[in-house]
């Protein structure tokens, strides 16, 4: 249940509730696109027979009011016996379910499921503990690594079927993030239009110097609440917010880490990078990538096309962080998807 939510609850993290008496299954729930708690929505529809019965859960139930009022409170006054957390909250804010619920004569039992509830909202606890969106850039690549031709034109490289794959991917995002030059040279909606997975996720631009023309696409056909310009200059980009930003003295580019500690506060759990070479280096060069989703094309580019690590300067070899984690075709393509094995998040 908390898995068909991933992308769906923003800014909530997706847990799936299910409760069962005498064996069966006798109703079940996830976190809704409006913000309602599954554990209330389960409770519900399981009506009088929720009494002495048990509860499943991916997180812990909440105790603090916000747009609803605590989910220990439902799970109490439901009579339910039992309640099987596989994570616990660890969100300040919410936490304190499970000592009210023992409280109440409550049996909890913990850890059942726990790492794969623990891979489902690994996202929500990078926001939590790092203050930071758990972060998967996507790279369409030709067979010698290159992105783009010379002139900075990318679009197409990769098979219909990739494309549509991608789509998946944003529905499953909280934020799509590109840098200016894609915006310039490609002028990408960046939405999500698979039928069934329609959402309007935000776009993010990179942008030092402000450069992002106001009649771009993704301006002009987004709501105005979805677009965010984080720019070292003041100006303005048709309706889209801009935010002003640090530069990195390094490489007098944004500060990478100013821009994900601000979306953070705004409620952002997965953010899904599409950038060009520049974008993908300096996330790299920072150590900022979590999973690394590469689409191998079977096209040759050729010496004079762009890479996708073409501005990347290290000066030694760096130690083996990816760990190959799933592969398969996508018609033509080859999907390859990688996880950084030191990526700080909480166990």
């Amino acid at each position: 249940m908390a898995i068909s939510g991933i992308g769906r609850t923003f800014p909530k993290p997706s847990v799936g509730a299910v409760i069962v008496k005498d064996g069966l299954i006798i109703s079940k729930a996830v976190t809704s696109s409006d913000g309602i708690h599954a554990e209330p929505q389960a409770i519900e529809m399981a009506g009088k027979n929720a009494r002495d019965a048990t509860l499943y859960v991916t997180l812990e139930p909440c105790n603090h009011y916000g747009r609803t009022p605590p989910c220990v409170d439902a799970v109490i006054n439901a009579g339910i016996k039992k309640v099987v957390i596989a994570n616990r909250d660890i969100n300040p804010i919410a936490a304190g379910g499970i000592a009210r619920l023992k409280k109440a004569g409550i049996r909890i039992v913990e850890k059942i499921c726990y790492e794969e509830a623990l891979e489902v909202n690994q996202a929500f606890f990078s926001r939590i503990t790092r203050k930071r969106p758990y972060i998967t850039a996507k790279i369409g690549t030709t067979l010698d690594g290159k992105i783009a031709l010379a002139n900075g034109h990318s679009k197409y490289i990769t098979s219909p079927l990739a494309r549509n794959y991608v789509q998946v991917l944003r529905s499953k995002s909280d934020g799509i993030l590109v840098g200016v030059n894609t915006v310039i040279n490609d002028d990408p909606e960046l939405t999500c239009r698979l039928p069934g997975l329609e959402k309007n996720l935000a776009k993010i631009v990179l942008d030092t110097n402000h450069r992002t023309p106001a009649h771009s696409a993704l301006i002009k056909n987004s709501r105005k609440e979805s677009v965010l310009i984080f720019s070292g200059k003041h100006g303005k980009s048709g309706h889209a917010e801009v935010i002003k930003t640090p530069t990195n003295k390094h490489n007098n580019y944004v500060d990478l880490n100013f821009v994900l500690a601000k979306l953070s506060e705004r409620g952002f759990d997965r953010l899904l990078v599409e950038g060009g070479g520049r974008i993908i280096s300096n996330f790299l060069a920072e150590d900022l990538i979590d999973e690394l989703q590469l689409i191998y094309s079977p096209k040759i580019l050729g010496q004079n096309s762009l890479s996708f690590a073409s501005e990347l300067r290290l000066f030694k070899i760096p130690e083996n962080k990816f760990t190959l984690v799933d592969e398969r075709r996508l018609g033509e393509d080859i999907l390859l998807i990688f996880k950084n094995k030191y990526s700080g998040l909480s166990r």
